[in-house]
């Protein structure tokens, strides 16, 4: 079994369906298409969505992803909880822990985000409880786990030089990363 990343929900300002739909009609026909005993999960980005919030702008995402049978959703910004066990495992911690506080005031990025989910999903990270929102009846029943040997992402063209980014100056320098670990399919 794998853990099928079908796509990742970008913030885009406001709650515009349009870019949602497009995404989930983009996505339905990939979804069809993966063997139904993979786990599939959505990353949803809500690093400029206050906490208290997030349920109003996500559930129109959340409702579909279920539609497309997804079986787990987590939040980028809580991957955060995850920040001091991943730094631990790079082999650049010192040039990462620095440039995360200078160029990005603490905050991490993007890239950051990838990494530590790829990790957490492949359970070379500690999974922070709660992270994993259950949205399938399979996946409320116990009966499928958001943590896989292996991983599957489809993603955007759009996405592949921060991809490509995260592989060669994070991923590559983590002491338990192997590129096997990841087939990305670009669309």
């Amino acid at each position: 079994m794998k853990s099928v990343e079908l796509f990742h929900l970008y913030y885009k300002g406001d709650l515009n369906f349009t870019y949602l739909l497009g995404q989930y009609t983009k996505y339905m026909d990939l979804a069809s298409q993966t063997d139904p005993r993979d786990v599939r999960v959505v990353m949803l980005d809500d690093q400029f969505i206050p906490k208290k919030k997030r349920a109003v702008y996500f559930a129109p995402s959340i409702a579909l992803a279920t539609n497309m049978k997804v079986d787990f959703a987590f939040f980028e910004t809580d991957l955060n909880a995850c920040k001091d066990e991943w730094l631990s495992q790079q082999d650049n911690d010192v040039e990462l822990r620095t440039k995360i506080k200078r160029a990005y005031n603490g905050n991490l990025q993007c890239s950051h985000y990838i990494a530590i989910s790829y990790l957490l999903r492949l359970g070379l990270l500690e999974e922070p409880d709660g992270l994993f929102m259950p949205l399938s009846i399979r996946a409320m029943l116990g009966h499928v786990f958001p943590i896989q040997s292996r991983l599957l992402n489809y993603l955007d063209k759009s996405y592949q030089e921060v991809e490509d980014l995260t592989e060669r100056d994070i991923l590559l320098h983590n002491r338990n990363w192997s590129s096997d670990f990841v087939e990305r399919i670009y669309v």
